[in-house]
């Protein structure tokens, strides 16, 4: 009978000193729970976080934060993207491995959901799925930087790795959605970087790869690629069909190893 109380007053203490662990901090301050240092935040303050945290998190309108995985990995919780951006958020991971993770275990919705206004910038990071059947690992609606040190990876032929613009309609925001890929190591199954409605696309550097032969890069409206690395059996694809998906690519440099596509009429629905 003492030995089970003295295991259940351990379980108890493990249990309370668990619920009060530090997962983040703000220069010395440190908080329980990634959304409460979030909430904390003051204008150009970064985010350290100290061990690997399930939850997901919101960045408001009125913040400007730099978040650093410091090594750890981050994953969501229930059915909410893990990061959703609509501020201005900078990403980083200063650990020396650079083993910084950012995750989603739901099907439907993003590691990274960058908002319409919002302004995200990847300086590091792995953002990685390997569920079958996925949302995007990234959606950029805003203004996005991506550059070296960053990972996207999806294994999976359901979703694009980087979704860039409107997929239809309901995501118009009035404004040109803008990404710059000048950097970082893109992999995909079935579309790796996917430049939709209202999207602006520039790669300046970077390789791209698609495990199962499919587009490196499918361009909807307007695209500018200077350089980088493309490898699949079509690494280049280019259409259009309405005002907002003009099918505009200008390909000035970079490696091509597969074909490119540069005038393919839409038909039927948006490739995914």
């Amino acid at each position: 009978t003492e030995k089970c109380m003295e295991k259940d007053a351990t379980e108890a203490t493990e249990s309370a000193v668990t619920a009060f662990r530090s997962v983040a901090k703000i220069g010395d301050k440190e908080y329980t729970s990634l959304a409460d240092a979030v909430a904390a935040a003051n204008d150009n303050d970064t985010i350290k976080i100290l061990s690997d945290v399930t939850e997901s998190v919101e960045i408001a309108a009125d913040k400007n934060i730099t978040l650093d995985l410091n090594g750890k990995t981050l994953t969501n919780t229930g059915d909410a993207n893990t990061i959703t951006n609509n501020g201005t958020l900078e990403i980083v991971d200063s650990s020396a491995d650079k083993t910084g993770k950012v995750k989603n275990a739901n099907t439907s919705k993003a590691i990274l959901f960058n908002a319409g206004g919002a302004t995200a910038t990847l300086n590091g990071g792995t953002f990685e799925r390997t569920e079958p059947k996925t949302y995007y690992a990234i959606k950029n609606l805003g203004t996005m930087t991506i550059n070296d040190g960053v990972t996207v990876n999806q294994f999976n032929e359901s979703s694009s790795a980087v979704a860039n613009g409107c997929a239809n309609s309901r995501e118009y925001t009035g404004k040109d959605v803008k990404l710059t890929i000048n950097g970082g190591t893109f992999v995909q199954g079935l579309i790796t970087i996917k430049n939709d409605e209202c999207g602006v696309l520039e790669i300046n550097g970077g390789s791209f790869k698609n495990i199962k032969g499919n587009y490196t890069v499918f361009n909807w409206n307007k695209a500018v690629i200077n350089d980088g690395t493309f490898e699949a059996n079509y690494v280049v694809g280019n259409g259009k069909y309405n005002e907002k998906a003009v099918g505009d690519v200008d390909i000035k440099g970079g490696t091509f190893n597969g074909i490119i596509c540069p005038d393919q009429p839409a038909v039927g629905y948006t490739p995914y």
